[in-house]
Order: structure tokens, then sequence, then C-alpha cells
């Protein structure tokens, strides 16, 4: 991909089987590999390790059985999940969609204190 706004590439690799998506982004600035594996029905487990050091660990719970949640893909309007992702020593990010519903709460966090600066938002998806 490339942007010429910004002049910035970058390429993205995936390989998917039934319950395994392997995903490496790379740029000039930073590579990175995310491996999302459904460990049940209702839930995913993506780590995301990337060049710089960073690592994150994100959790997809599926709240309704028979809607699909799997590897952070597109999901249709009425989805219901709890998506939570931790960045150590950074941050804790929550989304709660419920249907047209959607809350999120980021808590930055250095390492086990947490710091003020919380944010939550709530919102409700209306359709004319």
């Amino acid at each position: 991909r490339y942007n010429p706004q910004t002049h910035h590439a970058d390429v993205i690799f995936g390989y998917v089987t039934p319950q395994t998506t392997v995903k490496v982004r790379a740029s000039a600035q930073c590579q990175e590999v995310s491996i999302a594996q459904q460990i049940n029905a209702r839930n995913v487990l993506i780590p995301t390790i990337a060049s710089n050091g960073d690592v994150t660990l994100r959790w997809e719970r599926q709240l309704i059985p028979q809607r699909p949640v799997f590897g952070g893909g597109q999901r249709e309007e009425n989805a219901s999940y709890i998506a939570t992702t931790l960045k150590p020593s950074d941050s804790i990010h929550v989304q709660w969609k419920d249907g047209p519903w959607n809350a999120i709460v980021n808590i930055p966090i250095d390492g086990t204190d947490v710091h003020s600066g919380s944010n939550v938002s709530i919102r409700r998806e209306v359709t004319f």
C-alpha cells in the first residue's frame, strides 16, 4: 500500500487457517507480526510483536454465539462482543459493542500504576 499524500508505504501479508490467522505488516519504520488464535467458539487471543519492542495482547469475547468474531475483522452492525487490548506500561483499551451501542474505555498505565486521564465514551448508532 502507498499513500501519496504522506509518501508512506507498507506491505501486509496474511495466512489464514480455520482457527489461526497470521498477519505480518512491514514498513520502513516498523515491522510487526500478529497471530490470532481462536481459543473456542467465543474467544480469540491476538498477541502482536513489533520490531520497536512494542508488545500488545488483545482478547476478543463474543457475547452472542451465532455471530462470529475472529481476529479483529469487519463485524456486522448488530455484533455483540467485548475486546480488550493490553499494551504493557502504556494502556488498557476496552471496547464493548452490543448491537448499536458501543462503549470504549482507555486507561493509561505505567507498570502496575493507573494514571489519571482515563477516557470513557458511549455512543449509539442511529440509522435514519
